[in-house]
């Protein structure tokens, strides 16, 4: 099976979350659905913004190290922006459905009932949940190796702007945002399907 393609399993997954989540306890509106609206409006913006790199003549233009770096940090502009908003969403319906995530707060735990409360978790916190709720092709969205290469400048690039991690290995970085993009686009293309993002842009009718 293709990695890079969600599962009829997942995606039915994707739209019993969306539906059961609005009626049962209506957690989408009000304050978290405009949060959601800003948030998706800000990494839409972002990340098309990021699309545009390749067809941007002043990168072309540059020698292949500087070049190599900029892919770099694209990649980790697209994914804590356009990846990490999805992935707070696919979040925020499973706990609409019932599922706890916690944070700490003083000296004690918190249930994350806000879309700002997700602000207080790590990303791997997240991908975890995802995954533990059979929704791992969410989270797959980020490479978090790469991720975490990339903002602990864990990498060298060599003058003909090969990319290579601590451990030596060779990173395509060309392969890795094309798969970013193919796993942004099933999880959009799904939302898009149930009407999710249409609610979130205040469009919809309330259920």
């Amino acid at each position: 099976m293709n990695d890079n393609i969600i599962s009829t399993e997942e995606k039915n997954r994707l739209a019993v979350l969306f539906t059961s989540g609005l009626v049962n306890l209506d957690i989408l509106w009000d304050e978290n659905r405009k949060a959601l609206a800003d948030a998706w409006e800000k990494a839409q913006k972002t990340s098309e913004a990021l699309k545009d790199m390749k067809s941007v003549n002043a990168l072309h233009d540059l020698s292949p190290a500087p070049r190599a770096y900029a892919k770099l940090f694209a990649y980790l502009g697209l994914v804590e922006g356009l990846g990490v908003t999805l992935i707070d969403i696919t979040s925020l319906l499973l706990i609409a459905n019932r599922n706890d995530m916690h944070f700490r707060k003083g000296g004690g735990m918190m249930h994350v009932s806000r879309f700002k409360d997700l602000h207080r978790l790590n990303l791997l916190y997240k991908l975890v949940f995802l995954d533990a709720h059979k929704l791992g092709f969410v989270s797959k969205i980020v490479n978090r190796d790469l991720r975490n290469m990339i903002a602990h400048l864990s990498f060298t690039i060599t003058e003909d702007g090969t990319i290579r991690d601590s451990g030596n290995i060779e990173i395509n970085i060309d392969a890795e945002i094309e798969a970013f993009w193919t796993r942004v686009g099933e999880v959009i293309g799904t939302f898009e399907e149930r009407g999710l993002l249409r609610f979130i842009r205040q469009e919809g009718v309330k259920p």
